[in-house]
C-alpha cells in the first residue's frame, strides 16, 4: 500500500492554510493513500490551541498515528546527529 508521512512542517502548513498541504491532504484522502503522522510529529506541533484541537480531530480520523518506537526513536536521533545543526 502506498502512504505518505505528514512531519511537523506539514502539519504547520494545514493549520496556517498553506494550499500545497492543504491539496496534498485532499489527494491523499481522494487516493485512498495511507496517511501517517508520527507521535513525535504531534509533539513538536501540538500547542493545545482551539485550532489545533480541531485539526487533530480531523487529522485522527484520517490518518494512523504511529506510535513511536524505541528503535525509531534511536533512528532519528541518529539522523539528526548526522545533521551538522539540525539542533
Amino acid at each position: 500500500m502506498r502512504g505518505v508521512t505528514f512531519d511537523t512542517g506539514a502539519l504547520i502548513g494545514w493549520e496556517k492554510g498553506k494550499r500545497r498541504v492543504a491539496e496534498l491532504f485532499e489527494a491523499v484522502r481522494r487516493e485512498s493513500v495511507r496517511l501517517v503522522v508520527p507521535t513525535l510529529v504531534v509533539c513538536e506541533w501540538w500547542r493545545g490551541g482551539r485550532t489545533q484541537e480541531h485539526l487533530l480531530r480531523g487529522l485522527g480520523k484520517a490518518a494512523i498515528i504511529e506510535p513511536l518506537s524505541l528503535s525509531v526513536a534511536q533512528a532519528a536521533g541518529k539522523a539528526i546527529a548526522a545533521v551538522r545543526g539540525a539542533i
